[in-house]
């Protein structure tokens, strides 16, 4: 249908088509060799997936990351980016193929009425389709389709290729995928009563932390027999053990210098009227939120600002502006527009420029030359200590074993260093600094261990502490049992902590064993004690987390049956059903993709 509305120019660009334009699934295309290349980061059954294909997506997705609010992205989101564009570079060509194999698609009718039960969320939200009172007007949309005048262009054309050759033969796929495997009665009314059946109950709890066992009531024969018990759990990849430096990206007094300097001049071009406060702020601002609005920040009060700002701001006089402020934000330049003084306080409406004090690109070239090439022949000859020696701020750390493509303890993800730290010899020191948002890192390669079982010595220290918490929860039931065995049978549970100060007692609001419940938590172990146990009667004690709990319901709502027309419990058989299609879903496209012929060199490109 939409198909045959294409005569005239279009008047207005649909926004929700262009917001699509850049969504991998379907703005490059369906053939992957059109593509001029170079290098190939992959095959699909034959098809080659281009490394420039994949970098330009790499390079937009770290945009689109960065421009959500405004900050660049850590190492680690970096870093999982290549992985996702390549895995949705595959899943879009497996899919092609099976669409094509199965003659899955959407017809013209099919995508207009898609459209107008779904309307993307940027067509909800342009005024253009909305009432005076700011509500999606659905007829108003419904005009717009119906216009072959506005149908005709690159927004609706991408919108309409991503409906007719993925989202509806999507929902094909789902369909066929499910069909005979519906959810039964018995299933759904568990779930409506999970969901809506109420009750009241009492809690008592202890905390396991607070009854101290000393490690030395582990002994080697406890360790021996876990270690026994539990072999799946000590098979360990390749790992390795290395030393590094690391060298903080912190400004230095004169990069703090250069800003405050930039800020004298932006208040001396505002002063001479030779620029805008605003226009300045827009441009000049570090302050993300605040610049758009030419640094405008509202009406405050005492307390509610920095502190330095806060003396600074209220100190001005009505349009004066304020020398370079220092606070833990960066320096501030700060125009007063208007002061009000209520009754007990003063407010404040004013704008503000920032400056963020970050280290200059000098001082970061500096501070990765720190590590000469005269200082890393010193680390590989007599190791990292002494190569230090005239570098009192600086140390020297381990790393502890770590696994191939595991986060570094207590530093995260290093771009780089994993290809190095598994590569190259023991002893070595990489060439160039690594780096991260925060520093650069030097490593040294101390160790690697080969995959394997680990021995009984090197697995008791990661033994010694569960077993430490197995005796723990095993005094705390101990304690909570003999307190317990103190009061009635049908006494509240709250007469049990009375002068107790380890053990906590409650009564909970009226709730589902759904819901987040204060004190308790949520869809836990103690939950379904306190729905599946008759009113009055007590539970045994009940792990959740490092706690143990005693749950005694006092109320439970009465639910014999359940009305199969009613709009929850056909809610609940509509949320299982979509729950279920998606599981048979995600099992096919596993055993699909396993099935496929796919070569993947990412890591040759994308290291880390």
């Amino acid at each position: 249908m939409i198909m045959k509305m294409r005569d005239h120019a279009p008047k207005i660009i649909l926004v929700a088509g262009i917001a699509f334009v850049g969504t991998i699934f379907f703005s490059w295309g369906m053939d992957f060799t059109s593509m001029g290349r170079k290098n190939t980061v992959g095959l699909v059954d034959g098809q080659e997936i281009p490394y420039e294909a994949i970098s330009r997506e790499v390079t937009a997705q770290e945009e689109v990351g960065k421009g959500q609010d405004g900050q660049e992205l850590s190492a680690a989101e970096r870093r999982e980016i290549p992985r996702k564009v390549f895995d949705t570079y595959v899943s879009r060509a497996l899919h092609y193929r099976i669409f094509k194999a199965m003659q899955l698609s959407g017809s013209g009718e099919e995508v207009f009425r898609y459209l107008r039960s779904n309307p993307p969320a940027e067509v909800v939200a342009h005024p253009m389709f909305q009432t005076p009172d700011s509500v999606f007007d659905t007829t108003k949309f419904e005009e717009y389709l119906s216009n072959p005048e506005n149908l005709n262009n690159p927004g609706i054309d991408s919108l309409e290729h991503r409906l007719r050759n993925m989202v509806i033969p999507m929902d094909q796929l789902r369909l066929i995928l499910g069909a005979g495997n519906t959810i039964s009665r018995s299933e759904v009314e568990r779930a409506y009563r999970a969901q809506y059946r109420r009750a009241r109950f009492e809690f008592a709890r202890v905390n396991a932390g607070d009854f101290g066992v000393d490690s030395s009531a582990v002994t080697d024969a406890m360790v021996q027999q876990y270690y026994d018990r539990n072999p799946d759990n000590f098979n360990e990849a390749e790992q390795v053990d290395l030393y590094y430096v690391k060298i903080p990206k912190v400004a230095t007094e004169a990069d703090e210098k250069e800003y405050y300097s930039e800020l004298v001049e932006i208040r001396s071009r505002i002063l001479d009227k030779s620029a805008a406060f605003e226009d300045e702020a827009k441009f000049e601002s570090d302050d993300e939120g605040s610049a758009q609005r030419g640094g405008e920040l509202g009406w405050f009060t005492k307390g509610q600002v920095a502190k330095p700002f806060e003396d600074a701001a209220f100190a001005l006089a009505k349009a004066e502006i304020s020398e370079p402020v220092r606070t833990s934000f960066g320096l501030h330049i700060i125009q007063v527009e208007d002061k009000v003084q209520n009754k007990d306080s003063i407010a404040v409406k004013a704008r503000h420029i920032l400056r963020k004090i970050k280290p200059s690109a000098q001082t970061l070239d500096s501070l990765a030359e720190v590590f000469s090439d005269s200082l890393r022949t010193v680390s590989e000859e007599e190791g990292m200590a002494k190569a230090l020696a005239g570098h009192p701020w600086l140390r020297v750390d381990s790393t502890g074993l770590v696994s191939r493509g595991a986060p570094v303890p207590g530093i995260g993800y290093v771009p780089g260093m994993t290809r190095f730290a598994f590569a190259e010899a023991i002893g070595s020191v990489n060439d160039q600094a690594f780096e991260t948002d925060e520093a650069f890192y030097f490593f040294n390669i101390k160790r690697r261990v080969a995959a394997g079982k680990l021995s009984l010595a090197a697995a008791k220290s990661r033994i010694v502490p569960i077993l430490r918490d197995s005796l723990q929860r095993q005094k705390a039931a101990e304690y909570l049992n003999a307190a317990l065995a103190k009061a009635a049978a049908d006494a509240p549970l709250s007469a049990v902590s009375t002068g107790d100060a380890l053990i906590k007692t409650g009564i909970t609001d009226t709730v589902t064993r759904m819901q987040y419940i204060p004190e308790v938590g949520m869809r836990n172990p103690a939950i379904s004690a306190a729905f599946a146990l008759p009113v009055g009667k007590r539970s045994a004690p009940v792990r959740v987390g490092s706690a143990l709990y005693v749950v005694r319901p006092v109320w439970i709502q009465s639910m014999d049956s359940i009305s199969w027309s009613s709009p929850d419990v056909m809610m609940v058989e509509r949320q299982m059903n979509a729950t279920n299609g998606n599981q048979l879903y995600g099992q096919w496209y596993l055993r699909y993709k396993a099935d496929a012929a796919i070569k993947d060199n990412l890591a040759e490109y994308y290291a880390d």
